[in-house]
């Protein structure tokens, strides 16, 4: 409180000091102290203004495998004929000239105030239209009385959104001659042919903005008809959306397309007029749309995924999870698989048991031949499916079966929701039977643990374990002279086994994250990221944890997980 005391009388003497000047106004009063009035004015002068332009002039070509087309390029801008205009305080237009027009005036008188110089490419721009770029700029100032004001540079941007439409060879060829890409912002659209290499320029409504992306049109051989939505969401003035469409997945009249977006501004800086030294942006796509997703619990669908007889226990059941999470916040309408391997025998088998190599849950009915198939296998169909925000799909009884045939198998998945949104993800298991491991292997889930690693705050810990001959003997020995105190404290030693801690030391490791006793087999997984958030709070050090794994036949494989914390 009497500190309080004190700040408020502070401020009030602040302001009695304040009070106590000559109250004359300033414009009575002249540099030389009289008392004639002078002139309200001052000057801008932008004679030695040197405009700067991040100049859109390049639009990529096809991929490699198109590399025949042709590429666009957007027209030079011609600086002197930008238009430049100064803004008052109120938002009006006080002066407006052309760049060169400004250049060649010395300087120009303007009222005492505060201002804003608006630069533009044109007068107007269009809400959308093939390589129409639209720079601006702005830069506020003051004019002083009887000084003069100068302004020697001013960078101007891209004002509108570049979106550019790439087919890939192999699906062009795939698709009629009609088929096309519509892109829409509002209800501003460009349909973009499959041989269209025009860049299209829309006009934001707002600081963050959605594209729509919609393709229409049917398989050339086929005449099926071919539908695919997507929003891109996010999207900003200034940045450059550059969309390709690619085969993800194909077999006899199955395909599944993928949507790739480049998060790019511009490809290249491209010097006008001595603009240098300006970068790229990276767009951070944070608050991506809710659409339906799919979750293979622990593993990246997107890696192909090695089976190995360590998976595998004495009665032939697979000791791996294949448990897979759907989402779909506005109900799923489709939930196609799409069968495919390089084992003939595989398919032969799938055939033999009149299950369609292509079939979607969602319509299947439980009493057709292929719905009694797929609910003998575990698996939901009809209006087990449809219209549902969440889903289980659970084949792990069924990869011993699969686990026969070796090569290499894919299942193509393609989620829609009610809203029309779509994901694909693509399963693919490799069988290699007898496998060539020659002692057990240590991986670091998304991270290379060969290598040393700086602590950060969304850094995960996930270990994975696998040993084709069992595991005898985990050593774990944290090696961190910031980190030994603390271990003694709540009764770690620094060296440890796994495999034979028992009693108060196995619950505290387990509280931490790890696996003891009788959990450690293989194949298995440990998550200790909380160490993480424990070690971001201690001084700047190394921190090392020493793992080796042993096997029943006595062969060690030795890892360690290196963080830096440099605070």
């Amino acid at each position: 409180m009497r500190n309080l005391t004190q700040c408020l009388a502070m401020f009030f003497a602040a302001a009695l000091l304040s009070g106590c000047v000559d109250e004359k106004p300033n414009y009575s009063k002249n540099p030389d102290g009289g008392t004639d009035i002078p002139s309200e004015v001052g000057y801008l002068s932008l004679s030695g203004l040197e405009m700067k332009v991040i100049y859109d002039g390049e639009t990529e070509t096809m991929p490699d495998d198109t590399a025949d087309a042709a590429a666009t390029r957007a027209d030079e801008p011609q600086l002197d004929n930008f238009i430049v205009e100064v803004v008052d305080a109120q938002g009006e237009s006080v002066a407006r000239k052309s760049y060169a027009e400004w250049k060649a005036v010395e300087q120009h008188e303007l009222p005492v105030g505060s201002y804003t110089l608006e630069v533009r490419s044109e007068e107007t721009f269009p809400d959308v239209e093939w390589e129409a770029p639209a720079y601006t700029a702005s830069k506020d100032f003051v004019i002083e009385r009887e000084k003069t004001t100068t302004l020697n540079d001013i960078t101007c941007t891209l004002a509108n959104i570049k979106v550019t439409m790439l087919f890939s060879a192999d699906l062009a060829d795939m698709l009629s001659d009609d088929t096309k890409a519509t892109i829409s912002l509002g209800d501003k659209s460009m349909d973009f042919s499959k041989t269209e290499r025009r860049a299209a320029y829309y006009m934001p409504e707002q600081e963050l903005n959605t594209l729509d992306f919609q393709l229409t049109g049917s398989f050339a051989d086929t005449g099926k008809p071919v539908s695919l939505n997507k929003s891109i969401p996010n999207v900003k003035a200034g940045q450059w959306r550059k969309i390709t469409l690619v085969v993800e997945w194909a077999d006899k009249g199955n395909v599944v397309i993928g949507v790739e977006v480049d998060n790019f501004v511009l490809d290249d800086t491209v010097e006008v007029n001595g603009t240098e030294g300006l970068w790229e942006e990276v767009i951070d796509e944070g608050g991506a749309e809710q659409g339906p997703a799919i979750v293979w619990e622990g593993h990246d669908l997107s890696q192909p995924f090695t089976l190995t007889d360590a998976m595998f226990d004495q009665t032939g059941n697979c000791t791996e999870s294949f448990r897979f999470a759907i989402t779909a916040p506005e109900g799923l309408t489709s939930l196609a698989v799409a069968i495919d391997s390089d084992n003939a025998s595989l398919l032969e088998a799938v055939d033999r048991v009149q299950l369609p190599r292509s079939f979607d849950l969602c319509t299947v009915e439980a009493s057709s031949t292929a719905g009694a198939v797929l609910t003998s296998l575990g698996l939901p169909v009809g209006d087990q499916v449809v219209g549902r925000q969440e889903l289980t799909l659970d084949i792990t009884r069924q990869i011993s079966q699969l686990y026969a045939y070796t090569g290499t198998h894919t299942f193509a998945v393609t989620l829609a929701d009610a809203a029309g949104k779509t994901t694909q993800a693509t399963l693919t298991l490799v069988v290699k039977k007898g496998g060539s491991e020659t002692g057990p292997v240590i991986t670091w889930r998304d991270y290379d643990i060969d290598q040393p690693h700086d602590l950060a705050a969304d850094m995960t810990i996930v270990i994975d374990i696998e040993s084709a001959s069992g595991i005898k003997a985990f050593e774990v020995n944290i090696d961190s002279e910031i980190l030994a105190p603390m271990l003694g404290s709540v009764g770690i030693p620094e060296t440890f086994d796994l495999c034979t801690v028992d009693g108060a030391l196995a619950e505290t490791l387990q509280s931490f994250g790890f696996k003891t006793g009788s959990d450690v087999t293989s194949p298995m997984s440990f998550d200790i990221t909380q160490f993480v958030s424990i070690l971001m709070m201690m001084d700047a050090g190394e921190h090392k944890f020493h793992l080796a794994v042993t096997d029943d036949n006595g062969v060690t494989t030795r890892k360690t997980i290196h963080l830096i914390n440099r605070k």
